[in-house]
């Protein structure tokens, strides 16, 4: 679960909608670079606070996610590689202990340094906004 729930924050960091006629073009064809850089998104409710770090760069993602929690942080990382197809995101993580790979579709978009990432969390969609670093 805790795999699961970092693997959508990271894909929500990634992937945007698309709702502005200026947004940069995200596709493979076209490249990818408005998505490449350090991308940093920070939530906090009464329990915890929470810090996701996406790194992109032309083929590759890694997540720094950190939590603090009841005065204890736990920082977890993944690395994985990820396809675009227009706004849509499929984000690999190679899979832990013989497990398959965890495969993942997110929405995505940028707009000058804000990258929206949209995803489903719990049958409802989450959309995070990540600031460029």
């Amino acid at each position: 679960m805790k795999n699961a729930l970092l693997i959508l924050t990271v894909i929500s960091s990634l992937f945007f909608t698309s709702c502005a006629s200026n947004n940069d073009d995200l596709d493979n064809e076209s490249g990818n670079s408005s998505l490449i850089g350090t991308w940093s998104h920070t939530s906090t409710d009464a329990e915890s606070t929470t810090t996701n770090v996406l790194t992109i760069t032309s083929n590759t993602i890694s997540i720094i996610s950190t939590n603090i929690y009841d005065g204890e942080t736990e920082t977890n990382t993944q690395i994985g590689t990820y396809t675009l197809n227009g706004n849509k995101m499929t984000v690999t993580f190679p899979g832990e202990g013989g497990d398959g790979d965890d495969v993942t579709v997110v929405t995505v978009s940028v707009n000058q340094n804000k990258l929206t990432v949209t995803f489903i969390d719990d049958d409802q969609p989450e959309t995070e906004v990540y600031t460029r670093q």
